[in-house]
Formats: C-alpha cells, sequence, structure tokens
C-alpha cells in the first residue's frame, strides 16, 4: 500500500457499533484461548461489546468508545456463551474520562460495577512503555471459529513497535469486541497495565493495533478507584481530567446509568479501526506512519 494511501485510510475509518458478525474475524489474532487473567472481563449487555480489567473490587477499566447507557454486565470467566462457567455482575454507571469528549485519543474510561468481585484486581503501569517490550494482549474480541466461539477470551504475546506521546502500537493483534481490553506488561515478575486497547489501522481485522497509554492516567484511574469506595457509586470528581493530572477540566464527565438488559443483542463492537484523530491525537498517525517508513526502509 502506498505511504499516501495509509495516510487517507487511517484518516477515514471509523469505528461502528452496529457491525455484520457473519463473517467477524479470529479474536486477539493469532493468539490461544486464555484461561487465566480471570481480572479482564467481558463488557456489554445491551449495547457495544467490549473488553475491560478489573483495577478494584468494584471497578473496570475500559476504553472510553465503549461506555454505553446499555451496557449492565461484566462477565468473569473464559467463555461467555455456552457452559464454560464463569459469573455476570452488573453495571451501576460508567462513564469516558472528561477529556475523551474533546480529544478523541484519550479513549478511556470507568465501568462502577453494582457489587464488588472477589476477583484480585489487576494493578496498572505509572511509568511509559518502551519499544520492543512485550505486552501480553487479552481480550473477548469476534471470532469466526466454531471451536471457539463469540465472546471466547483470547491472549497472546505481542512485542510493543513504536511508543507515541498518548499511546503505543504492536503488529496485528486484535479484532471487534477486544477494544478496553488490557495489553499487560510485566514488571518486576507482575503483569500490570501498561496500555487500553483503543482501535487498529484497518476497517478489517488486523494491522497496526493502537493502545492508549495507562500510564498518562494512573493518577485519574486511582481518583476513580478512590471515590468509588468512599462515595455514590464513584461519581467522578469535577476537577478529574488531563493526562498526568497538568491541567484540571470544569466539566465533570457525563455519568452514565445502566439501562435495562437486552440479552440477544450480542453484536460486538470496538477495536474496529482508528477513528479520525483530533489534532491532539497526533501521536496515533505519527507512530503508525513511522511504523510505514521504517518497513518501506527495510524493503528498499
Amino acid at each position: 500500500m502506498k505511504f499516501a494511501n495509509l495516510f487517507f485510510f487511517v484518516l477515514a475509518a471509523a469505528c461502528s457499533s452496529k457491525e455484520d458478525t457473519s463473517n467477524a474475524s479470529q479474536p486477539i489474532i493469532g493468539g490461544t484461548p486464555d484461561s487465566g487473567d480471570p481480572s479482564v472481563v467481558l463488557l456489554g449487555g445491551g449495547g457495544v461489546w467490549c473488553t475491560g480489567t478489573l483495577v478494584a473490587p468494584n471497578v473496570v477499566l475500559t476504553a472510553a468508545h465503549c461506555i454505553s447507557a446499555k451496557n449492565n454486565l461484566v462477565y468473569f470467566g473464559p467463555q461467555y456463551l455456552g457452559d464454560a462457567g464463569g459469573t455476570t455482575l452488573g453495571i451501576s454507571k460508567s462513564y469516558p474520562h472528561p477529556d475523551y469528549a474533546t480529544n478523541k485519543s484519550v479513549d478511556i474510561g470507568i465501568a462502577i460495577l453494582s457489587s464488588s468481585s472477589a476477583v484480585t484486581p489487576s494493578a496498572f503501569s505509572s511509568t511509559p512503555p518502551t519499544v520492543n517490550a512485550n505486552v501480553h494482549v487479552v481480550g473477548f474480541g469476534d471470532t469466526a471459529s466454531p471451536s471457539e466461539p463469540l465472546f471466547t477470551k483470547m491472549q497472546i504475546d505481542v512485542p510493543i513497535g513504536t511508543v507515541a506521546s498518548d499511546s503505543f502500537t504492536t503488529g496485528p493483534a486484535i479484532c471487534s469486541g477486544d477494544s478496553g481490553g488490557p495489553a499487560f506488561l510485566s514488571v518486576n515478575n507482575q503483569n500490570v497495565i501498561a496500555g487500553v486497547v483503543s482501535g487498529h489501522s484497518i476497517q478489517a481485522c488486523g494491522g497496526t493495533a493502537g493502545y492508549v497509554r495507562v500510564d498518562l492516567y494512573a493518577q485519574w484511574i486511582q481518583q476513580q478507584i478512590d471515590l468509588a469506595q468512599t462515595t455514590d457509586a464513584g461519581t467522578p470528581p469535577s476537577d478529574a481530567g488531563t493526562a498526568n493530572d497538568a491541567a484540571t477540566s470544569n466539566d465533570a464527565a457525563p455519568i452514565i446509568e445502566a439501562g435495562s438488559p437486552e440479552p440477544n443483542d450480542t453484536t460486538p463492537s470496538g477495536g474496529c479501526a482508528i477513528s479520525a484523530p483530533r489534532a491532539s491525537g497526533a501521536g496515533w498517525i505519527a507512530a503508525l506512519l513511522a511504523a510505514c517508513m521504517l518497513r518501506r526502509r527495510r524493503r528498499a
């Protein structure tokens, strides 16, 4: 693909909340079923179906574009459909980072559970990721394999390709439904969340995968956790805002109350493509273009 064409497609691609799953691609591309990583959950119930990670007994970290008023449950287990077991808990409310409304690169959000889980939460990173470090990516995305039904938890280890000011990338790893899931990094023999799955560079599954850097929002995430333990189901503070909390916002993130369940709506969403970036989301484009240029040099 020519350089200019790739740039145009990255700008033009956009996620859809409703996708045809009859020809859905394999989740966590090249991955394997995951019977571990108990903190990784399926998030849905009638809106968009995504992945998330438990970061406190009643707090799930996910992508902002996964937040929906119709999402009312999270599932803990290896496979949501079928007889694989597992448990579900309700969602009382959810909200995106307040900067997401004006900067889509801040694709990070919180879901507050209606009751606490007994599963051990995952820690999240406060240090920047580095190129070539291996991340462990987990998600409940689309599958075309009859042996791996829809909403099966999958895993893959991939190296980080590029690191930008607000994100990092890997090679092909994600598909629809993987959005909001974790990219774990091993730190002192402990898996910590280094990134949240946000999108990928082509409309079909595959292409360069992009992740929001969690280290930029570690303080904000901790604020939401603390608030969820002390106030009414985690209403976000009015000054919860920017990366590194270097500045504050006067507008609180909109609180989205969980709606009624729609059990027949099992269309996964998220992780389908990179949305058209805002000016402040240039890190995504720079990372992808850098990867493309590097590939061209290697072929030359």
